[in-house]
């Protein structure tokens, strides 16, 4: 920093005691600017502490796996083998059976219905909830295809206080 190379650093995978202590140990220098964990409709530690550790200390939340290792994507079909290729089925079995418990699955299954409902793409859904958070600096989106940018773009819109009351009662 000091140096110019670099203006803000972050961290990844702290929890709302160690965020609190780095910024204590900074002691006048540059503090972490944000923290990289895993968030989502589907796993929602952050919730435990992270997001006001976050307003509390004035950082920004990158969630990684928004889309729940593509459980919140079209390509997760309910009852059926993760598609060839996807995070899902590369992943090793004790974390698979973790994502593809009943519990998960039945919480996913209610997210890709309401997003149907609603006639909005699960993508979206996803990425507009995390945004409603005002801890959630930016959402790390990939895509593949013309399909999966236009969602993208699409998560910048907010969604009403009901849809977001009704992801949470989903999925909580």
């Amino acid at each position: 920093v000091a140096a110019g190379k670099i203006r803000e650093f972050g961290c990844s995978n702290f929890d709302a005691a160690s965020l609190r202590s780095a910024h204590v140990a900074a002691l006048g220098q540059q503090p972490f600017r944000s923290v990289q964990n895993q968030y989502s409709l589907l796993a929602r530690d952050p919730e435990d502490g992270v997001l006001a550790a976050c307003d509390e200390l004035g950082l920004g939340l990158l969630p990684y796996y928004p889309l729940a290792n593509g459980m919140l994507t079209d390509k997760f079909v309910p009852g059926a083998p993760p598609a060839e290729g996807t995070r899902l089925a590369k992943m090793p079995e004790n974390r698979r059976g973790h994502w593809l418990g009943e519990e998960m699955v039945d919480r996913a299954s209610a997210v890709h219905t309401f997003a149907r409902s609603i006639n909005t793409p699960v993508l979206t859904l996803a990425f507009s909830w995390l945004l409603s958070h005002p801890q959630v600096s930016s959402v790390i989106a990939g895509a593949s295809n013309a399909e999966q940018i236009a969602a993208n773009v699409a998560a910048v819109r907010a969604l009403s206080p009901e849809v977001i009351a009704e992801l949470n009662r989903l999925t909580a």
